[in-house]
């Protein structure tokens, strides 16, 4: 299963990231509000070697209060660029709102429609684009489960 850290960049040190590496060496990426701008940044890739992950990190944690940092283990999918967390549902360029996920437990419910992908690519791909931005807009200001308690509610009833 993959590992997301989140908190503040001033916690985390080389032994941290180092250990969480070792353990989930698939893919790296990372994602934060940048303090400037408000909007998200985020920044992923497949690489072997550590020192490109410490230094991406360095670099980024110099713009940001919070950061999430996420390892890859692969699970379904190839192991490259693509399949790396987190991924990009709408742009705020042209959807108005920054939305990106990152994903950590059992399978997603989302079609694998080629083995070279995770779910986690065509969840947000495929099923988290049914979601419009004023919904996603909803979610930010008012918390994800005000958003999901109404429609688990508006399934059962109907």
């Amino acid at each position: 299963m993959c590992l997301i850290i989140q908190g503040s960049p001033k916690k985390f040190n080389r032994e941290i990231i180092s250990k969480a590496f070792q353990r989930n060496s698939d893919g790296f990426g990372l994602m934060y509000i940048d303090k400037k701008s408000k909007r998200i940044v985020s920044k992923k890739f497949y690489t072997k070697k550590l020192n490109k992950i410490l230094k991406t990190f360095k670099t980024h944690s110099k713009n940001c209060d919070q950061i999430a940092l996420h390892f890859r283990i692969t699970t379904n999918g190839n192991t490259n660029n693509k399949n790396c967390h987190p991924f990009s549902v709408l742009n705020a360029d042209n959807d108005r709102i920054d939305v990106s996920l990152m994903h950590n437990s059992p399978m997603l419910p989302a079609p694998l429609l080629s083995d070279a992908f995770s779910d986690s690519y065509y969840f947000s791909k495929n099923s988290l684009q049914l979601f419009n931005e004023q919904i996603w807009f909803f979610i930010f200001h008012h918390g994800p489960n005000s958003v999901f308690r109404h429609f688990y509610i508006s399934q059962i009833i109907s």
